[in-house]
């Protein structure tokens, strides 16, 4: 990886982005840092939080009225951030697709990640 590491990709659901996209902001994250959870604000933008300090539902209440919707908390260890996640093209697939059909039908509050 070169020098995109300092810079986080803007993913946002209205104006589209790629699968390569969503690995790239993937990639960004260390799966052992931690517990995270892929959440989507009020404008589209798809976002990874690290749980270091809260709980998910203590990341809610301090995003209130920022978060659209989020998905259930990503066990650290687990590769559903990092290198490993962003090179599985099925999560990658999944994830992107589960994305914009969640935006586009408006779902909001926690979302089970089935």
């Amino acid at each position: 990886m070169s020098d995109h590491k300092n810079v986080k990709p803007v993913l946002n659901l209205n104006q589209g982005f790629s699968q390569e996209d969503l690995a790239l902001l993937l990639s960004l994250y260390d799966d052992n840092a931690g517990n995270h959870m892929i959440w989507v604000d009020t404008d589209g933008n798809v976002e990874i939080a690290v749980l270091t300090d809260l709980t998910a539902t203590e990341m809610e209440e301090v995003l209130e009225g920022r978060m659209k919707f989020h998905y259930e908390t990503l066990p650290s260890g687990n590769r559903y951030v990092g290198i490993e996640a962003a090179d599985d093209e099925k999560y990658l697939s999944d994830l992107h697709n589960k994305l914009f059909n969640d935006w586009k039908s408006g779902r909001q509050g926690f979302l089970d990640q089935e």
